[in-house]
């Protein structure tokens, strides 16, 4: 009796595993093992930040453990990155700025593709001129004045990082949001009233005069990293 007991149940077992195996093969992976993600860490420097109007050098790392990633850069300027592109110098310039980070593949099986969420907190000084809206609403000419404006951003991004030869990355990135921004102005030199303007719209993407005070503005944001991957491709 045992024995039939045993023999029955044997044969239910292997007619169950030949049924299973003639539906789909047996699959003992966990879900994200089905999936390819990138893991890694990975350096990288911003050569277009140079060519600017607010010229400086930018680098940073990734850190990417699972589908998030996070990331930090760092950015500085003087009259020495000023001088690379060839711009008059300006011993007063200095932009100083730190961006973090963080991202997430939407979609689970491999993909380049990502979204994320920047925070850049930059501070600028320089020496210009021309003509403002000054913090008691006046209209202002200034042939010199030594400007110092700080921002502080949120900005939405979707990107693209692509490895290539197993360890070169490109990044491309495309973004959009707001920011908050403070600017003064001090040591002035001839200043005048400047003539009102019919249509006065602030200098959000030119290197014009910014007007004084705290304002709340748009942002873009696109650009190219280039950089060294280590990790699973």
């Amino acid at each position: 009796m045992k024995l039939s007991l045993l023999t029955a149940l044997a044969l239910c077992i292997s007619h169950s595993l030949f049924a299973q195996q003639d539906d789909s093969p047996l699959n003992f992976s966990t879900p994200e093992e089905t999936h390819i993600v990138q893991r890694g860490l990975s350096i990288h420097v911003m050569p277009a930040s140079v060519v600017n109007f607010l010229p400086r050098l930018r680098a940073g790392i990734e850190y990417k453990p699972s589908r998030f990633g996070f990331l930090i850069d760092v950015e500085h300027g003087s009259d020495f990155t000023q001088g690379l592109i060839g711009m008059p110098n300006n011993t007063d310039y200095n932009f100083i700025g730190i961006r973090p980070e963080i991202r997430f593949d939407p979609i689970p099986t491999f993909t380049p593709f990502y979204v994320g969420i920047e925070v850049p907190v930059t501070e600028v000084r320089r020496r210009k001129d021309g003509d403002f809206d000054a913090a008691d609403g006046r209209r202002l000419r200034v042939e010199d004045a030594l400007q110092d404006r700080f921002r502080v951003s949120v900005i939405a991004k979707f990107g693209i990082r692509h490895i290539a030869w197993e360890r070169m990355m490109l990044d491309v990135y495309f973004g959009f949001g707001g920011a908050k921004r403070n600017v003064t102005y001090s040591d002035a030199a001839r200043t005048t009233t400047a003539p009102e303007e019919f249509l006065h719209v602030d200098q959000l993407f030119s290197d014009d005069l910014y007007d004084e005070g705290t304002r709340y503005v748009p942002e873009l944001a696109a650009g190219v990293r280039m950089g060294y991957w280590f990790g699973r491709k």
